[in-house]
């Protein structure tokens, strides 16, 4: 026997071909031999720092060479809490396709050069596994099991667990694999583009939608503005606004041209009072008013409603509004809603749950599903236009209810 045979049998390094020509990189290749040779009993658990300082290597590039063994389902980890993770051996016929590697790689380099932060789940001090909250990718075919099982030769006095053999399959032929994951990868980026699209032709519609009202408001604003301006001209002078409240009946009997219809002048002098205290205006600048004085004498019937619908705007708006909303209130004849004026689905739903009436919701047929207290359930398109005390009485009832036997 020569001498080279003689040294080749004293080398306790073995290497199968299924893994060698697998098609991993160095450093990924470097990490795989690192944990077969740790995984005496199928198991390592050495922390991935010391695995990169005894591989020569950055944390960074074993980090992500770690990740795309796990990827790959080369290296299956399990995480203790409080002590380092586990590596695990898997078997060779639960590997991906060796063609799905440079996918993988480009995966995990797409991540890595992303701007969003990535969310890590930390088992230890020293081994930080990275969990990504992205779509994962579709399960590949695996490579066959092979019948024909190679015996490895035992490395530092440590069984080593044998890879099983099987056919080297061409890095340029292609199972399909691939493909399912470059259109998965198409399906996402056309989905991005979709909503992207969306959002950008909607913009330009809110956007007219602000300016409208905008717009309108400070019309509305301006011409109150204006209005008062030509009302004080005509008025009496200056002197008259320093009078006392208690000769405001006299004033306003000379003042308005024509009385209000079916009200009296004590009951005209009382609105003017309360409306100036909760619009925060003098009682004197609104009797000059006289937009809000014809309205008040055009539709007497809706000034109590109006009243009521503006001290409820004023309770629930952000904004809250001016005297402008009072006189077009009295003018279309508005009445207060059971939510707020203007309000809609968000608004009732949080008054309902915050009167402990509402469980949950759902969507149903183009409706939403209200499940009620006492197992209620309404489409809320029948129950938004009713009153709170109406709905409360409604859930209450059905507390009284006997329960069949």
């Amino acid at each position: 026997m020569t001498a080279a045979v003689k040294e080749k049998s004293e080398l306790s390094l073995f290497v199968r071909r299924e893994i060698d020509d697998y098609g991993l990189d160095p450093y990924e290749f470097r990490i795989y031999a690192r944990i077969t040779r740790r995984a005496g009993n199928g198991e390592a658990w050495e922390s991935l720092t010391n695995m990169a300082s005894a591989c020569c290597m950055s944390l960074g590039r074993a980090r992500r060479a770690l990740h795309l063994l796990k990827l790959a389902k080369l290296v299956k980890s399990i995480e203790r809490p409080g002590y380092s993770t586990v590596y695990r051996l898997t078997p060779q016929h639960k590997w991906v396709a060796a063609e799905c590697l440079q996918e993988l790689r480009g995966f995990i380099n797409l991540r890595a050069k992303s701007p969003t932060p990535i969310r890590c789940d930390r088992g230890t001090r020293n081994d930080s596994p990275i969990t990504f909250s992205s779509t994962p990718l579709s399960d590949v075919i695996p490579l066959p099991l092979p019948e024909v099982i190679g015996e490895g030769i035992p490395s530092e006095d440590i069984s080593l667990k044998v890879l099983p053999q099987s056919p080297f399959t061409p890095q340029g032929e292609k199972t399909g694999d691939g493909e399912e994951v470059k259109l998965n990868r198409q399906i996402v980026e056309l989905s991005q583009q979709l909503a992207q699209s969306l959002t950008d032709a909607l913009k330009p519609v809110f956007a007219s939608f602000v300016t409208e009202t905008k717009s309108v408001l400070s019309e509305i604003k301006e011409r109150s503005f204006l209005a008062d301006s030509q009302d004080k001209t005509k008025s009496l002078s200056r002197q008259q606004s320093k009078k006392a409240l208690p000769k405001l009946d006299s004033d306003l009997t000379e003042i308005t041209s024509c009385p209000v219809k079916t009200k009296k002048l004590e009951d005209y002098s009382q609105l003017l009072a309360e409306l100036a205290r909760i619009a925060g205006e003098s009682a004197e600048s609104l009797s000059f008013n006289s937009n809000l004085t014809n309205a008040l004498n055009q539709n007497p019937d809706s000034i109590e409603p109006a009243m009521q619908y503006f001290k409820q705007a004023l309770a629930t708006w952000k904004k809250k509004p001016g005297l402008g909303l009072f006189i077009s209130a009295v003018k279309k004849g508005l009445k207060p809603v059971a939510t707020k004026p203007g309000g809609g689905w968000g608004e009732w739903a949080s008054e309902a749950l915050k009167r402990r009436l509402m469980q949950f919701s759902c969507s149903h047929e183009g409706d939403i599903m209200v499940y009620f207290a006492n197992d209620i359930q309404k489409l809320w398109s029948e129950v938004k236009h009713l009153d709170w005390v109406e709905i409360e009485a409604m859930v209450a009832d059905s507390s009284n209810e006997p329960c069949s036997t």
